[in-house]
């Protein structure tokens, strides 16, 4: 029984890790796809366009991070990693967080 509660913990610390990892790079694709698409583009001709691809961007990335820390609390949960560690990755996925919403908005 032992074992199996190991194994199902480490399971999901795995996969939580990769989906995490994994949503980061898709929102950080997304976010300089985005960048180069505005810096491109005439957007003095379409201003509510470009605001309404910032906006969509924004909603995008805030909707991910709620999906990621939500995974880390739930391995926080399982007791899988320490209440500090998981402040720790929260606060280092707020900042990433903050850096992917910048990427298009730095033009």
């Amino acid at each position: 029984m032992r074992l199996e509660n190991q194994l199902s913990k480490l399971i999901a610390f795995l996969l939580s890790t990769i989906l995490i990892i994994r949503l980061n790079f898709i929102l950080l694709r997304s976010s300089v796809d985005l960048h180069f698409y505005l810096k491109n583009s005439n957007v003095a001709l379409y201003p509510d366009y470009s605001l309404f691809q910032l906006a969509r961007h924004i909603l995008k990335v805030f909707g991910a991070t709620i999906v990621e820390v939500a995974f880390v609390w739930l391995l926080v949960i399982l007791n899988t990693i320490s209440l500090r560690v998981g402040l720790i990755i929260t606060l280092v996925l707020l900042i990433l967080t903050g850096m992917i919403i910048l990427v298009p908005i730095s033009i």
